[in-house]
């Protein structure tokens, strides 16, 4: 059984972060388990720096609910989800203003699980309308024209849907913001209060290579 220590309060060596916290991955007869992520993503750059791989886990084991424990989840869901086979960015979906909770994350997941515009976003392309229809299959009831849509990414932040109706918004500018490596639509069918995101990444001709060349 072998200990490897990602992460607690103090650095032992040059180029490795520390903060308050812990992160333990477990290696034992061959799985792969990690204990505790620590507050942020400080435990996936020491796994980086170590050359050890966290996106074969087995099992994640959370020793109890604090910040320093688990705040690192949301951290690891987006690694995992922005290495998926062939992919070229991370997408994230954000849905503000449902009636419930439960609402909020079926939507943002619809969204996201989208191949049509999973394979907008591999496209650089702001198709409203893929996004608009996977609010409609969701199964939640909201009305659309209340519905506003945003994109945004460390490039910039562009308005495509409001009111239901989409807006004058440039191409170009479109195009630039979709070019990051990770991608936001915000989305808000203001019907309520709670919101819920969901990560996953965009759907691209590697992905059907790399699917298609093997068989079970």
């Amino acid at each position: 059984m072998r200990f490897t220590v990602l992460n607690e309060n103090t650095a032992g060596k040059r180029g490795f972060l520390a903060e308050h916290g812990l992160s333990v991955l477990i290696v034992h007869q061959g799985r792969k388990i990690l204990f505790d992520t620590g507050q942020t993503d400080v435990f996936l750059h020491n796994a980086e720096k170590i050359g050890e791989t966290l996106s074969d886990l087995d099992a994640i084991i959370l020793s109890h609910g604090h910040f320093d424990h688990c705040g690192g989840l949301e951290y690891l869901a987006k690694q995992i989800a922005g290495d998926g086979e062939g992919c070229t960015r991370l997408f994230e979906v954000t849905c503000n203003g449902a009636a419930t909770k439960e609402d909020a994350k079926i939507i943002s997941k619809s969204v996201v699980c989208s191949t049509l515009t999973k394979a907008a976003v591999f496209g650089k392309d702001a198709n409203w309308g893929r996004i608009l229809c996977a609010l409609g299959y969701a199964g939640v009831d909201f009305d659309p024209v209340k519905v506003d849509i945003s994109l945004k990414s460390e490039d910039g932040v562009i308005e495509i849907v409001k009111d239901g109706i989409a807006t004058d918004y440039s191409e170009d500018e479109a195009t630039k913001v979709l070019s990051a490596d990770a991608v936001t639509a915000d989305i808000d069918v203001h019907n309520g209060v709670f919101e819920a995101t969901a990560w996953g990444c965009d759907l691209t001709h590697d992905y059907v290579t790399i699917n298609a060349d093997y068989r079970s």
